[in-house]
Protein backbone atom coordinates (compact mmCIF):
# COMPACT_ATOMS: atom_id res chain seq x y z
CA UNK A 1 0.00 0.00 0.00
CA UNK A 2 3.27 2.14 0.77
CA UNK A 3 3.99 2.29 -3.02
CA UNK A 4 0.44 2.61 -3.97
CA UNK A 5 0.21 5.70 -1.98
CA UNK A 6 3.39 7.33 -3.18
CA UNK A 7 2.60 6.58 -6.71
CA UNK A 8 -0.66 8.50 -6.63
CA UNK A 9 0.73 11.29 -4.86
CA UNK A 10 2.93 11.84 -8.45
CA UNK A 11 -0.09 11.93 -10.77
CA UNK A 12 -0.82 14.84 -12.22
CA UNK A 13 -4.57 16.05 -11.60
CA UNK A 14 -6.76 19.00 -11.02
CA UNK A 15 -6.95 20.24 -7.32
CA UNK A 16 -10.20 18.59 -6.51
CA UNK A 17 -9.98 15.54 -8.14
CA UNK A 18 -10.52 12.48 -5.53
CA UNK A 19 -7.06 10.54 -4.71
CA UNK A 20 -6.66 7.12 -3.69
CA UNK A 21 -5.75 8.85 -0.33
CA UNK A 22 -9.12 10.21 -0.07
CA UNK A 23 -10.63 6.90 -1.49
CA UNK A 24 -8.88 5.20 1.21
CA UNK A 25 -9.76 7.49 4.44
CA UNK A 26 -13.46 7.17 3.11
CA UNK A 27 -13.21 3.91 3.13
CA UNK A 28 -11.53 3.34 7.05
CA UNK A 29 -8.55 1.85 6.08
CA UNK A 30 -5.90 2.58 8.41
CA UNK A 31 -2.31 1.05 7.51
CA UNK A 32 -1.04 -2.08 9.07
CA UNK A 33 1.38 -2.14 11.58
CA UNK A 34 4.59 -4.34 10.64
CA UNK A 35 5.79 -6.37 13.48
CA UNK A 36 8.76 -8.75 14.54
CA UNK A 37 9.07 -12.64 15.06
CA UNK A 38 8.23 -11.50 18.85
CA UNK A 39 5.16 -9.43 18.00
CA UNK A 40 6.85 -5.96 18.47
CA UNK A 41 5.99 -3.10 16.52
CA UNK A 42 9.00 -2.01 13.86
CA UNK A 43 9.63 1.17 13.76
CA UNK A 44 12.23 1.83 11.26
CA UNK A 45 9.98 2.12 8.27
CA UNK A 46 9.94 4.53 4.88
CA UNK A 47 6.51 5.82 4.69
CA UNK A 48 4.77 8.34 1.96
CA UNK A 49 5.40 11.09 4.77
CA UNK A 50 8.80 10.41 5.33
CA UNK A 51 9.07 10.66 1.39
CA UNK A 52 7.56 13.75 0.80
CA UNK A 53 8.89 15.15 4.05
CA UNK A 54 12.34 14.88 3.13
CA UNK A 55 11.18 16.25 -0.58
CA UNK A 56 10.86 19.26 1.23
CA UNK A 57 13.83 19.26 3.10
CA UNK A 58 15.42 19.28 0.13
CA UNK A 59 14.06 22.07 -1.48
CA UNK A 60 14.37 24.40 1.38
CA UNK A 61 10.23 24.72 2.51
CA UNK A 62 7.03 22.82 2.39
CA UNK A 63 5.06 22.24 -1.10
CA UNK A 64 1.55 23.56 -1.03
CA UNK A 65 0.36 19.93 -2.14
CA UNK A 66 2.33 18.05 0.96
CA UNK A 67 0.57 20.29 3.31
CA UNK A 68 -2.15 19.46 2.35
CA UNK A 69 -1.51 15.85 1.39
CA UNK A 70 0.35 15.04 4.76
CA UNK A 71 -2.31 15.39 7.81
CA UNK A 72 -4.40 13.09 5.06
CA UNK A 73 -1.75 10.39 5.57
CA UNK A 74 -1.63 10.75 9.10
CA UNK A 75 -5.22 9.58 8.98
CA UNK A 76 -4.03 6.37 7.43
CA UNK A 77 -0.32 6.05 9.07
CA UNK A 78 -2.32 6.86 12.67
CA UNK A 79 -0.17 4.98 15.66
CA UNK A 80 1.21 7.09 17.32
CA UNK A 81 2.48 4.90 19.97
CA UNK A 82 5.40 4.24 17.36
CA UNK A 83 7.31 6.63 15.98
CA UNK A 84 7.89 5.26 12.32
CA UNK A 85 11.51 6.70 11.44
CA UNK A 86 13.72 6.18 8.27
CA UNK A 87 17.13 5.50 7.62
CA UNK A 88 18.48 9.19 8.11
CA UNK A 89 16.24 9.35 11.65
CA UNK A 90 13.77 11.33 10.09
CA UNK A 91 10.39 10.47 12.20
CA UNK A 92 7.00 10.88 11.47
CA UNK A 93 6.49 13.11 15.06
CA UNK A 94 8.99 15.17 12.92
CA UNK A 95 6.98 15.45 10.26
CA UNK A 96 4.04 16.48 11.59
CA UNK A 97 5.97 19.44 13.85
CA UNK A 98 7.34 20.45 10.03
CA UNK A 99 3.59 20.50 8.63
CA UNK A 100 2.24 22.09 11.34
CA UNK A 101 0.05 19.19 12.50
CA UNK A 102 -0.78 20.77 15.82
CA UNK A 103 -3.40 17.47 17.17
CA UNK A 104 -0.46 15.33 15.68
CA UNK A 105 1.61 16.03 17.50
CA UNK A 106 -0.69 16.43 20.28
CA UNK A 107 -1.17 12.93 19.49
CA UNK A 108 2.46 11.99 19.54
CA UNK A 109 3.22 13.72 22.69
CA UNK A 110 0.00 12.40 24.55
CA UNK A 111 1.81 8.65 23.77
CA UNK A 112 4.78 9.85 25.58
CA UNK A 113 7.02 10.25 22.68
CA UNK A 114 9.85 12.82 23.39
CA UNK A 115 9.24 16.22 23.16
CA UNK A 116 13.02 16.30 22.30
CA UNK A 117 13.61 14.08 20.06
CA UNK A 118 16.39 14.44 17.91
CA UNK A 119 16.86 13.35 14.15
CA UNK A 120 20.39 11.22 13.98
CA UNK A 121 21.50 12.86 11.10
CA UNK A 122 21.04 16.89 11.67
CA UNK A 123 20.41 16.81 15.06
CA UNK A 124 16.79 18.46 14.49
CA UNK A 125 14.31 17.96 17.31
CA UNK A 126 11.00 18.76 16.45
CA UNK A 127 10.95 22.35 18.02
CA UNK A 128 13.93 22.70 14.94
CA UNK A 129 10.93 21.61 12.69
CA UNK A 130 8.19 23.81 13.78
CA UNK A 131 10.09 26.97 13.96
CA UNK A 132 12.20 26.06 10.27
CA UNK A 133 8.65 26.13 8.76
CA UNK A 134 6.80 28.90 10.48
CA UNK A 135 4.41 26.88 12.91
CA UNK A 136 3.91 28.76 16.05
CA UNK A 137 1.27 27.28 17.20
CA UNK A 138 3.44 23.95 17.07
CA UNK A 139 6.05 25.67 18.77
CA UNK A 140 4.33 26.68 21.52
CA UNK A 141 2.90 23.49 22.34
CA UNK A 142 6.18 21.83 22.18
CA UNK A 143 7.62 24.19 24.60
CA UNK A 144 4.68 23.69 26.88
CA UNK A 145 5.43 20.20 27.28
CA UNK A 146 8.91 19.93 27.69
CA UNK A 147 10.94 20.74 24.77
CA UNK A 148 14.45 22.23 25.28
CA UNK A 149 15.18 25.47 23.02
CA UNK A 150 18.92 25.02 23.86
CA UNK A 151 19.76 21.77 21.58
CA UNK A 152 21.66 22.15 19.02
CA UNK A 153 21.40 20.91 15.63
CA UNK A 154 24.61 19.58 13.96
CA UNK A 155 25.41 22.77 12.75
CA UNK A 156 25.41 24.41 16.20
CA UNK A 157 22.56 26.14 15.10
CA UNK A 158 19.37 26.65 17.99
CA UNK A 159 16.22 27.68 17.31
CA UNK A 160 16.00 30.78 18.17
CA UNK A 161 19.18 30.96 15.50
CA UNK A 162 17.05 29.57 13.53
CA UNK A 163 14.01 32.24 13.54
CA UNK A 164 16.78 35.07 13.53
CA UNK A 165 18.26 34.00 10.90
CA UNK A 166 14.66 33.96 8.63
CA UNK A 167 14.39 36.44 6.14
CA UNK A 168 11.01 37.44 7.65
CA UNK A 169 11.92 37.98 11.24
CA UNK A 170 9.02 35.98 13.49
CA UNK A 171 8.68 38.20 16.49
CA UNK A 172 5.91 36.83 18.34
CA UNK A 173 8.05 33.52 17.78
CA UNK A 174 10.93 34.45 19.55
CA UNK A 175 8.87 36.18 22.27
CA UNK A 176 6.94 33.34 22.98
CA UNK A 177 10.38 30.97 22.85
CA UNK A 178 11.75 33.31 25.94
CA UNK A 179 9.03 33.61 27.77
CA UNK A 180 8.02 30.10 27.51
CA UNK A 181 11.37 28.34 28.07
CA UNK A 182 11.70 30.59 30.72
CA UNK A 183 8.54 29.61 33.01
CA UNK A 184 10.04 26.27 32.07
CA UNK A 185 12.99 26.82 33.78
CA UNK A 186 15.04 26.48 30.62
CA UNK A 187 16.05 29.76 29.55
CA UNK A 188 17.45 30.49 25.80
CA UNK A 189 20.64 30.73 25.31
CA UNK A 190 20.69 34.05 23.55
CA UNK A 191 24.33 34.09 23.21
CA UNK A 192 24.93 30.71 22.06
CA UNK A 193 27.26 30.35 19.14
CA UNK A 194 26.88 28.04 16.10
CA UNK A 195 29.16 26.04 13.95
CA UNK A 196 31.05 29.26 13.10
CA UNK A 197 31.68 29.78 16.52
CA UNK A 198 30.14 33.44 16.39
CA UNK A 199 27.18 34.21 18.88
CA UNK A 200 23.65 35.08 17.72
CA UNK A 201 24.47 38.86 18.26
CA UNK A 202 27.73 38.99 16.20
CA UNK A 203 26.33 39.18 12.62
CA UNK A 204 24.26 41.91 13.35
CA UNK A 205 27.21 43.70 15.75
CA UNK A 206 29.82 43.34 12.97
CA UNK A 207 27.32 45.31 10.81
CA UNK A 208 26.68 48.53 12.61
CA UNK A 209 27.68 51.56 11.87
CA UNK A 210 31.18 52.43 13.76
CA UNK A 211 29.54 55.71 14.85
CA UNK A 212 26.63 53.34 16.53
CA UNK A 213 29.40 51.32 18.45
CA UNK A 214 30.66 52.75 22.31
CA UNK A 215 33.53 50.76 21.79
CA UNK A 216 35.06 47.43 20.78
CA UNK A 217 34.42 46.36 23.66
CA UNK A 218 31.71 47.02 24.78
CA UNK A 219 29.24 44.29 25.75
CA UNK A 220 25.74 45.30 24.45
CA UNK A 221 22.74 44.44 25.83
CA UNK A 222 21.43 40.26 23.99
CA UNK A 223 18.02 41.52 23.23
CA UNK A 224 19.26 44.27 20.41
CA UNK A 225 21.68 41.51 19.41
CA UNK A 226 19.57 38.53 18.37
CA UNK A 227 19.80 38.72 14.70
CA UNK A 228 21.22 40.41 11.30
CA UNK A 229 18.49 42.26 10.33
CA UNK A 230 17.93 45.52 9.22
CA UNK A 231 17.86 48.79 12.58
CA UNK A 232 14.01 48.98 11.50
CA UNK A 233 13.50 45.35 12.78
CA UNK A 234 15.59 45.72 15.47
CA UNK A 235 13.37 48.19 16.96
CA UNK A 236 10.25 46.33 16.27
CA UNK A 237 12.04 43.10 18.19
CA UNK A 238 13.34 45.50 21.23
CA UNK A 239 9.61 47.23 22.03
CA UNK A 240 8.53 43.41 21.85
CA UNK A 241 10.97 41.72 23.77
CA UNK A 242 13.01 43.85 25.91
CA UNK A 243 10.52 43.29 29.01
CA UNK A 244 11.31 39.66 28.53
CA UNK A 245 15.38 39.86 28.38
CA UNK A 246 15.95 42.82 30.86
CA UNK A 247 15.85 41.73 33.87
CA UNK A 248 18.54 38.90 32.29
CA UNK A 249 20.66 41.26 30.60
CA UNK A 250 21.22 43.33 33.99
CA UNK A 251 21.58 40.53 35.97
CA UNK A 252 24.63 39.56 33.78
CA UNK A 253 25.83 42.65 33.76
CA UNK A 254 25.39 43.86 30.09
CA UNK A 255 26.00 47.28 28.95
CA UNK A 256 23.02 49.27 26.76
CA UNK A 257 23.21 50.13 23.47
CA UNK A 258 23.81 53.98 23.78
CA UNK A 259 21.30 56.14 22.33
CA UNK A 260 18.27 53.36 22.62
CA UNK A 261 15.94 54.65 25.07
CA UNK A 262 14.08 51.36 25.75
CA UNK A 263 17.16 50.22 27.17
CA UNK A 264 17.53 52.96 29.64
CA UNK A 265 17.40 49.64 32.21
CA UNK A 266 20.29 48.21 30.91
CA UNK A 267 23.15 50.28 32.98
CA UNK A 268 26.48 51.12 31.46
CA UNK A 269 29.47 50.25 33.67
CA UNK A 270 31.58 53.18 32.15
Amino acid sequence: MDCLLMNDLYVDRPVNETTLIDIMILIGYEDATKKDEKDMVLPRRVTPIHVLGQQDRKLGRTNIQNITNIPKLFKIYNRFDVNYTDEDGFTHFHAASMYGCYYTVQKFLNHGQDPNCIEQGTRYTPLHYSVTYGNPEVTELLLRRGANPNLAAVDGSTPLHIICSSSIFDVKSAKMLIQMSDKKFQPVQVDARDASAKPLAEPFRSGLPSSDITSASTLWCPTILLCNVSRAVVGSVVSVLASETIGRSRSLGFKSWRGQSDFSDCHSAG
